[in-house]
Formats: structure tokens, sequence, C-alpha cells
């Protein structure tokens, strides 16, 4: 009689034991799985976003990409900015694109007086020798002329272009970029999923709002050989929903909070 209890506990053990180890495996294969990190608008906890110290900060952090937004000013100058409008970020009150760079260039980012708006071409130039991709939104009001072929030179002037991948909400944004250098890889951001997702054929990668995704629209992405990424995932419960779509790349504020988690 004890010999059978012993051989019940055994059993009952190692099944226990044998359950264990298949949740850790499946576990492991879902939170382990590589996925590239990108830097929203670079560090911005730590620096003021879209900023050199911002992109720096977020290089040195070990993310795979960086994020960043540029816009034109009145006189030509791409730079590195988010909002149409100067004043959240600045104090100063005016439209990027009704606005010379000379202005532009004094402003103080986030009344801190060691950050000023950068360049895009600046950088480019930081960035060329080193292991980092960039996700260059392209932010238009109708308004810019040549922008998408003057930031494709800028990209081959550092020759940067298989890091750099050029993205907009703006469909039409895309194809310009595709009939000005078809090679250059871009990036379709999404706010709304559409029934027809597949017809985008300028569009090499899909980068989703998180509260548009499902299992079932990553794998419709797959299935036409493109990757999927997803913005923005800023806390724990999301990015734990988020891994079990198996997405390619996760966008984030919080670069400490995703890295810890799935690295």
């Amino acid at each position: 009689m004890k010999k059978k209890v012993q051989l019940t506990i055994s059993i009952i053990l190692f099944i226990i034991c044998l359950l264990s180890l298949i949740i850790s495996i499946i576990y492991k294969k879902v939170i382990y799985k590589k996925i590239d990190i990108t830097a929203h608008r670079g560090d911005n906890i730590s620096y003021p976003e879209n900023s050199m110290n911002a992109f720096i900060s977020a290089y040195e952090k070990g993310v795979d990409w960086i994020e960043l937004d540029v816009r034109q000013t009145k006189d030509g100058k791409i730079i590195v900015f988010h909002d149409n409008n100067l004043k959240r970020l600045t104090g100063y009150d005016g439209e990027i694109i009704d606005t010379l760079y000379d202005t532009i260039s004094s402003l103080k980012l986030s009344n801190n007086d060691n950050e000023y708006i950068p360049l895009f071409e600046n950088v480019l130039s930081y960035f060329s020798d080193k292991n980092i991709k960039l996700n260059i939104e392209i932010k238009i009001t109708g308004k810019e002329k040549y922008f998408e072929s003057d930031i494709i030179s800028l990209i081959n002037k550092y020759n940067m272009k298989s890091k750099c991948y050029l993205a907009s909400s703006s469909y039409n944004s895309l194809k310009k970029v595709k009939d000005i250098d078809d090679s250059i890889n871009t990036i379709y951001v999404i706010n709304k999923i559409s029934k027809n997702i597949s017809n985008y054929d300028k569009a090499d990668i899909y980068s989703v709002y998180y509260k548009e995704l499902t299992k079932d629209i990553v794998s419709s992405i797959h299935a036409i050989n493109k990757k999927v990424f997803v913005w923005n995932i800023d806390n724990l419960d999301d990015l734990k929903t988020i891994l079990k779509y198996d997405v390619d790349n996760i966008i984030t504020n919080d670069i400490n909070m995703v890295k810890n988690y799935i690295r």
C-alpha cells in the first residue's frame, strides 16, 4: 500500500514537472521571441521628445530603432519635430511651415537650455556610422515643396538608405516616395484598420495603433509577407497582450519597461 502511494505521488509530481516545463517553453517562446524595440521620439522620458539627447540616450539603451518626425520649414529646411505648431514644446506660437529656420533654430525645447530642435541632417550625420534603424515619419500639411525628394536626397547623402524607413499616415506620401525611389523602405502608419489592408502595395511595413490590432490582423499582414509594427505600448498589461499577437516591432515611450520584460 505504501509503495502504491509513493508511486502515485511520484507520478503526480512527474506530471506537474512536465506541465511546468511545457508551460515554461510556451511562455519563453512568446515572451523571448526576438521582437525589435523602437524608441518613440527617442528616450522622451529622460529628455525632450525628438531631441538629439533623446535619440542618443535611446541608442545607448540598446533599442533597435528610433522613431522621429520630420517637417519642412518655410524656407525648405527639414527639421525634427512632431507638431504642426511650435507652441507645445517651445512656447512660440507659430506653424512650422510658415516659420523660417533662423527663428526655429533659436527656440529651446521644453525650457531646456541645452536642447534645440535638431535638423534632420544632423540626426543622419550622427547615426550614419551606428548600428541603428530610423523610422522617419513624414509630417505633411499640403504646403510643402519637394519634401519627399529632399528627405531622400539627405538620406542618400549620408548613405543611410539601408537604415532609414520612411513612414507616413498619408498613403499618397508613400506613393511619392516610391515614385522617387522604389527601393526606399516605407511604413504605412494606420490609426484605423481597413478591410482592404492588402491593397497598399506601396507600403512595405504596417505600423498599427495597438487598440486596432488583433492576432488575425497580424496574421493577415504576415500572409502578404509584410511586417507589423505596433504603437504605442506604454504599460505592462498592453505589452503582455500584444506579445500574443506575433508582432515584429514594438514602438514605445517607455524603453526600460519593454526592454526589461522581453529581453
